[in-house]
């Protein structure tokens, strides 16, 4: 029997269980949510050393890609919609662990392919925000994660134009801090940035690059 209590209230902030009731009507499906539930508690509830960090990491990233690919899969409404309330939690998560910070963008992806809010209205996402704003202030010279950064915005760039306006300067860090390894990425983000109301602010952090990359 499908359980009553909605996906949101069974969320545990320490430890991240998911409990996603509804059935896919496939059983190869339900049993693929339950397995996905439970790595996802114990990546969030252990506390790896620096070598099992990165199967950790590994291991949560593929099952927030089984959550995309089974919400694409199955024809339940009520499982999309408690996947999308996972992915929230989810989001959470990651955005309150440091180390976790290199997830963000494939979480976000799932995310902005199917949450009519994201698809409405991105640039109020407090998920985006925080990764265009303080991940990228605190990690920018963390080379992987902000490759993933770049490459999500080459993705949806057209659709988050606005957002990236707004944080121009922290975008610049990223190739101000490594000029060779992203110029081209950034050249092609650029056009994304083209408008009458930040042209001063683009001009100024490009003339500031050099002070930046010193």
């Amino acid at each position: 029997m499908r359980s009553e209590i909605s996906a949101a209230t069974r969320f545990n902030p320490r430890t991240l269980n998911l409990s996603i009731t509804s059935s896919t009507g496939s059983p190869i499906l339900d049993a693929a949510l339950q397995h996905v539930a439970l790595v996802i508690e114990h990546c969030t509830k252990l506390t790896f050393n620096n070598k099992d960090k990165i199967v950790g990491l590994a291991a949560y990233l593929e099952c927030i890609k089984i959550l995309d690919i089974i919400y694409e899969t199955c024809q339940s409404v009520e499982v999309q919609h408690e996947i999308l309330a996972a992915m929230t939690m989810i989001l959470t998560n990651l955005k309150s662990d440091k180390t976790k910070y290199i997830l963000l963008p494939a979480a976000l992806i799932v995310v902005m392919k199917h949450s009519p809010e994201f698809k409405l209205n991105p640039e109020q996402n407090e998920y985006l925000t925080f990764l265009y704003s303080d991940v990228i202030a605190r990690s920018y010279e963390t080379c992987s994660l902000m490759y993933e950064i770049i490459m999500f915005t080459l993705s949806f760039g057209p659709r988050i134009s606005r957002l990236l306006q707004t944080y121009i300067p922290n975008i610049f860090k990223i190739v101000a801090y490594r000029p060779t390894t992203f110029a081209r990425e950034i050249a092609m983000i650029l056009p994304h940035f083209y408008h009458s109301s930040v042209l001063r602010e683009l001009f100024l952090a490009i003339v500031q690059m050099p002070v930046l990359s010193a």
